[in-house]
């Protein structure tokens, strides 16, 4: 299956050894040119070049031996390289006009270079004279008697198999003596068709900070008619050792090796040119197998990293492969999707499966689940079984389905939270497990058992969690090799390093708990550390004397409780410590230079950073609930302290989430305001403990007059906790109410004795648990900003403008896949233009696969992927006619006929770009 255009590593000017200037040996016979081509090839591959042309000054001779050389390649088990992986050759030359100017002339790849076709090309362009073909050298090259690139436009168009089968790309170069911008060249720049350029080796980086330079190429000067247009970097490699080949490169998207593809790179430059590696979603859909659907035949898809589009008409399955997706992706796991897809599922998959391959940070997960079977592979390891919120927690993605986006006033400010936490998903989640294992503490009052299960869970998801993030950073690791070996060492080690830093932290953090937990430790408490953490570590002896000197401590500890505290400050201990630090301290410094030194590197290098932060945290949560695994049960003391975390933790909790607030407003562009109240919103709380209560007249306006005393912004729910336990105390104690308030400080100036006793008696300890549970939330008050003076209630706003500005942030997320099925349900007319400029830029930071019937999206968002679906009616059932990308006819065709608008769509982007 065609996967659309992606991008290649281009080299667009490249020297054989028929040049005169080129340095090396001779190469004359078939044999010798052959041996070189392989040469060249395999140069090709050792430096990642996915295409180069063969640009030799007026003369074919060469290409043809470059170009079988490609095709016979073959992978490392000696089998032929598919048309897809071969590495691209197009035919070309450089020309040399009588502008005076330079230029490259490159044809489509496909191109059938016949002699009788290479002897018009030479006679339409005056190329006249000749070296034969057995000669080691090309002759010397004249200035073609030709004064403009449109020259060379009409004389090759003027040969019906090269109609539209070529591009021209002159020196851009400022004021070079071979470049078409220079003084007194505005007119010819302006006025010529081509619609880019390119640079010789190095001349790139010595012009982007020209303002004057970039402002014509850019298309912001008057003068040069303010045309933009293109770059290429080229490496013009003369040399028989390929020294040069590749040192200037761009990245070029496409999907089929044509001159016309060339031609709408440029147009469409900000989607399809990078003069940078590009950056593309570390998470992304690789791969979708649906098997046994009722609904679609038995379909495979491969998606492209980027922008995937899904069109067709009404009933072909394009909202069932959305739905398939988002089921093995776990969004079952939210409630508001839970029936939706279950009964989806049930009546369109009772026995078939979804299998879906996921890249994460390089690193291959695949997800099988039937209605019977969830399964994760990570890598090498082998399957294990799964459950829908682990899914979610390793590959975070937004699923929403038609009219999803704008349906309901109430989904506002539940979609919004979600967006808000999903910014800070790490944080949140890791703080929401420890209100978990909070919770479930507390529960151990009741039901230890139910706790140590629920606890064992959360640390086998973690495992799993943990498993993923460390083989990315082994394959991050490998993407370190072209680095030097010093430098490479260095941080590859930051791994070990930090892994030894975790084990240091543990071990003195363990030490204090000890500490603090004697009688724990002394029946039921393990704190040694796990000979299996010194599989991972560089200075392996000395984390060995660390950690016999730290075991050495837990056993004192155990066998002489009262002498072993004063030898908890073991001077052994500390020295092995002070060692470590010391040498960890040279690390980091050597860490830094060493980073410093590899900026080409510097994005592996930071998601190693970023993923070793995750991973750090994921090992600190799944070791803070092994702990809680061996505890027994706590004293109302330690319930006390848990009340009292809890409240620590909801209030980190919350400065999460402001912290994400204006990074989100930030991601609306401008179209959002958002303000976040304090967590004092105990409504639900309230309501709740009103059903539960028997109560007297009177006693609830009383009781509402009480709970608004508890109202103190962020410490309400420590007044709130200290009424629980009050309440709890007495249930259990049988002391009087206003006796237990007065020890927790908690002023009554509403209720009557007689409402406590009606309180106390109405509730049970399982009840009162519960309450205490219930967290305070906070209130978000959306404002939609129509411009900076104009800001409206967000649910004043029209069901278009709350969408366009939910869909701008998602957009402008940097996470997993983003599936929307038909966006434009949800949309205004005048959001969608924006929201395709949105997409373009969106798309490199996260995988889309949106399914429309609205041509703009598509075509205005330049898909790099277009998968048509139509109906079989033999078969019943939707099925996948056409994939490819919008500069491929057939595509084309297909959108102008499904899709709404499809003809002026493309209108509308000839005018933009002249597709």
């Amino acid at each position: 299956m065609d996967q659309g255009a992606r991008y290649f590593k281009s080299d667009f000017q490249v020297h054989t050894p028929r040049d005169l200037q080129f340095t090396g040996r001779a190469y004359i016979t078939d044999d010798e040119r052959a041996e070189y081509s392989k040469r060249f090839i395999d140069n090709c591959r050792l430096k990642k070049i996915d295409a180069v042309a063969i640009t030799d000054h007026h003369d074919f001779s060469f290409f043809k031996h470059i170009v079988k050389a490609a095709v016979d390649e073959k992978d490392s088990f000696g089998n032929e390289l598919s048309i897809e992986n071969r590495i691209v050759v197009f035919p070309g030359l450089e020309l040399t006009l009588d502008l005076p100017c330079q230029a490259l002339l490159i044809f489509d790849a496909t191109l059938d270079l016949t002699e009788e076709l290479i002897i018009k090309i030479y006679t339409a362009l005056h190329i006249q004279e000749q070296a034969p073909d057995e000669e080691s050298k090309s002759v010397q090259h004249s200035r073609l008697p030709i004064k403009s690139i449109n020259e060379v436009y009409e004389k090759l168009n003027a040969i019906t198999s090269l109609q539209n089968r070529f591009t021209v790309f002159p020196n851009v170069k400022e004021n070079g003596g071979d470049s078409i911008l220079r003084d007194g060249f505005h007119n010819e720049y302006s006025s010529g068709v081509f619609v880019g350029g390119y640079l010789d080796r190095g001349q790139f980086e010595k012009h982007k900070a020209k303002i004057g330079w970039n402002n014509v190429v850019t298309g912001k000067t008057e003068a040069y008619g303010y045309k933009s247009i293109g770059l290429f970097q080229t490496s013009d490699n003369r040399t028989d050792t390929f020294e040069h080949l590749g040192v200037s490169t761009t990245w070029v998207k496409w999907s089929t090796p044509t001159a016309e593809a060339l031609r709408q790179a440029c147009l469409a430059q900000n989607s399809r040119i990078s003069q940078v590696e590009p950056k593309l979603p570390s998470t992304r859909i690789k791969h979708l197998k649906i098997s046994g659907s009722s609904f679609l035949k038995e379909m495979e898809i491969e998606f492209n990293p980027q922008f995937n589009v899904l069109i067709g008409g009404r009933g072909t399955g394009k909202s069932s492969v959305l739905q398939y997706i988002s089921w093995a992706l776990g969004k079952d796991n939210l409630s508001e999707k839970k029936l939706e897809l279950e009964t989806f599922i049930k009546n369109t998959l009772p026995t078939g499966f979804i299998e879906i391959s996921i890249v994460k940070n390089g690193i291959l997960h695949i997800i099988r689940r039937s209605l019977n079977l969830y399964q994760i592979k990570i890598g090498n390891e082998e399957w294990q079984n799964t459950n829908s919120q682990n899914i979610v927690a390793i590959i975070r993605t937004d699923t929403f389905s038609q009219k999803e986006l704008s349906k309901h006033e109430k989904d506002k400010i539940s979609q919004l939270t979600h967006i808000i936490e999903n910014a800070v998903s790490e944080d949140v989640e890791s703080i929401k497990r420890q209100l978990n294992e909070n919770s479930n503490k507390i529960k151990e009052v009741s039901a230890s058992y139910e706790t140590y299960l629920s606890n064992l869970r959360s640390s086998e998801d973690l495992k799993t969690q943990i498993d993923s993030i460390e083989e990315q950073m082994k394959g991050l690791d490998e993407k370190l090799t072209d680095i030097p070996t010093e430098d490479q060492t260095i941080i590859k080690n930051n791994n070990l390093i930090e892994n030894e830093k975790d084990i240091v932290k543990q071990s003195q953090n363990q030490i204090n708990n000890i500490i603090s937990q004697i009688n724990l430790i002394l029946e039921k408490g393990n704190f040694n550390l796990s000979v299996v953490d010194l599989l991972n570590v560089k200075n392996s002896e000395e984390i060995q004397n660390l950690t016999s000197a730290h075991n050495n401590i837990i056993k004192n500890l155990k066998e002489e409780l009262e002498s072993t505290l004063n030898n908890a400050d073991s001077e052994d201990f500390n020295n092995q410590k002070e060692i470590i630090n010391a040498l960890h301290q040279e690390h980091d410094k050597e860490y830094v230079q060493a980073k410093g030194r590899q900026i080409n590197f510097e994005q592996i290098i930071q998601q190693l950073e970023e993923l070793r932060q995750k991973l750090a945290l994921l090992i600190q949560d799944r070791a803070r609930i092994l702990e809680t695994l061996d505890l027994e049960k706590g004293t109302k003391k330690q319930l006390q302290r848990l009340f009292f975390n809890r409240n620590t933790l909801n209030e980190e909790l919350y400065k999460k989430i402001n912290s994400a607030v204006s990074d989100i407003v930030n991601k609306s562009e401008g179209s959002l305001e958002i303000h976040l109240n304090e967590l004092e919103n105990i409504d639900e709380i309230f309501e709740l403990f009103q059903k539960e209560v028997t109560s007297s007249k009177g006693q609830p306006q009383r009781t509402q007059a009480f709970f608004n005393i508890l109202k103190k912004g962020n410490l309400t729910y420590k007044y709130l906790l200290k009424l629980w336990l009050a309440i709890y105390k007495s249930k259990l104690s049988g002391s009087k109410i206003d006796d237990v308030l007065a020890e927790f400080n908690i002023v009554n100036s509403t209720l009557l004795d007689t409402d406590f006793d009606r309180i106390v008696e109405s509730l049970s300890t399982s009840a009162i648990l519960d309450l205490s549970l219930k967290l305070p939330t906070y209130d978000l008050k959306l404002l939609y900003c129509k411009d900076q003076n104009n800001k409206i209630p967000f649910e004043v706003a029209s069901y278009g403008q709350q969408a366009g500005s939910i869909l701008t942030i998602l957009l402008n997320q940097e996470f997993g896949p983003l599936l929307i099925d038909q966006p434009e349900d949800d949309l205004d007319n005048k959001v969608i233009h924006q929201i395709t400029e949105n997409i373009i830029s969106s798309k490199h930071n996260r995988q889309l696969i949106f399914s429309s019937h609205n041509a703009n999206i598509a075509v205005n968002g330049d898909a790099e992927l277009i998968l048509t679906f139509d109906h079989n009616s033999d078969k019943s059932a939707g099925e996948i006619i056409a994939s490819g990308s919008i500069d491929q006819i057939e595509i084309k065709e297909h959108v102008k006929d499904i899709m709404e608008g499809g003809k002026k769509a493309f209108d509308l982007r000839k005018v933009k770009y002249g597709f």
